[in-house]
């Protein structure tokens, strides 16, 4: 998660460099939320899911970072539902099909889910001092 994280700086910052420059792409115009879920799903949330993982207190010997299982379905939804929402967002005003609303709100979905087993995994290893 924390290099997917960096990738996504890169990829954030880099969105932002275009939709700064003089081009006439309708596309990029509509950009600019997608800049800013790059930076703070894709950098900042992913930054700070990876360290969590690697930081909070262990579970046990056998399985300190809880289940692998819920870890990949946090990631997945998560970085799924993330370029979904980069690709559809911008696309939603500059069409009248359906599809582009239907997928930004999976993608919604996909980084909700991401976040409800996000929490179901790492509530157990928050201990009061």
């Amino acid at each position: 998660m924390v290099r997917m994280s960096l990738v996504y700086l890169v990829l954030g910052l880099g969105l932002h460099l275009l939709t700064h420059l003089p081009l006439s792409f309708a596309w990029l115009a509509n950009a600019a939320p997608s800049v800013f879920h790059l930076l703070v799903v894709g950098w900042a949330t992913q930054m700070i899911f990876g360290v969590a993982y690697w930081m909070f207190p262990r579970l046990s010997r056998s399985a300190p970072y809880g289940s692998e299982r819920a870890s990949a379905v946090v990631f997945w939804c998560l970085n799924l539902g993330l370029v979904l929402r980069v690709v559809a967002e911008p696309t939603v005003p500059l069409s009248s099909a359906p599809i582009w609303e239907a997928l930004l709100l999976t993608s919604a979905g996909f980084q909700w889910l991401a976040s409800l087993v996000f929490v179901f995994t790492i509530w157990g290893r928050v201990r009061e001092k």
